[in-house]
């Protein structure tokens, strides 16, 4: 599973499970969130290095030194069209949520009165923290924020996971670990091509696809 789809799976999982609910004072998690440090958290749980935002005033410089781009000319904010699941919807001073695909979002919405304090613990009304439909916020979004896996359509499926190997695929993956064994540079050959469906062999697609490349130059 990608970096992007665990931290949509996560905040998706705490939208389902009411003992989440939004609060500003009590915000890390233990049980409740905010908009800000939802979305914070569930990136940093999916590996990326975003611990040092810790609102919406700081997340964008944070969350691009991560590796993220601002693709907001890319996008359509209006009707949402070209929003990818992962993107991250920022308005740097009142809210953030996450684009989840089929024109919904993922966020924290406000607490059980409708406001910001949340003083009772979780999910009072199954809407403090919800999926909705894509919509542009009343205060804009200032900008969106893309994280670019390096493994390309080719390799991950639409929910993230790696795609089954094709036997052309899983031919040149099998050269490739031949000719990595031969420069000195893989133990074991025999064993990865072995147990090459039970392992992490995306790299071998990625490499697969490379030679596929070369050999049709």
């Amino acid at each position: 599973m990608s970096r992007i789809e665990k931290a949509v799976k996560f905040m998706i999982d705490i939208a389902n499970d009411d003992s989440h609910g939004y609060s500003q004072l009590n915000r890390g998690g233990n049980p409740d969130y905010d908009c800000s440090s939802l979305v914070i958290t569930a990136f940093s749980k999916a590996g990326f290095n975003v611990k040092n935002a810790t609102y919406t005033g700081n997340m964008k410089n944070v969350f691009l030194r991560a590796g993220f781009k601002d693709v907001t000319k890319n996008v359509n904010l209006k009707s949402g069209s070209n929003l990818k699941r992962g993107d991250i919807l920022l308005n740097e001073i009142y809210h953030v949520a996450v684009y989840i695909g089929d024109s919904k979002i993922v966020h924290a919405r406000s607490d059980e009165r409708g406001g910001i304090v949340g003083r009772l613990k979780g999910d009072q009304t199954g809407n403090e923290i919800s999926i909705t439909p894509y919509y542009l916020y009343r205060k804009g979004w200032d900008c969106v924020l893309r994280y670019e896996e390096k493994l390309d359509d080719e390799v991950l499926d639409r929910k993230g996971e790696v795609k089954k190997m094709t036997e052309k695929e899983k031919g040149y993956a099998v050269n490739a670990i031949n000719d990595l064994a031969k420069k000195g540079m893989l133990n074991s050959p025999e064993v990865h091509k072995k147990n090459i469906d039970n392992s992490n062999w995306a790299l071998w697609v990625m490499i697969s696809k490379m030679n596929e490349k070369i050999d049709n130059k």
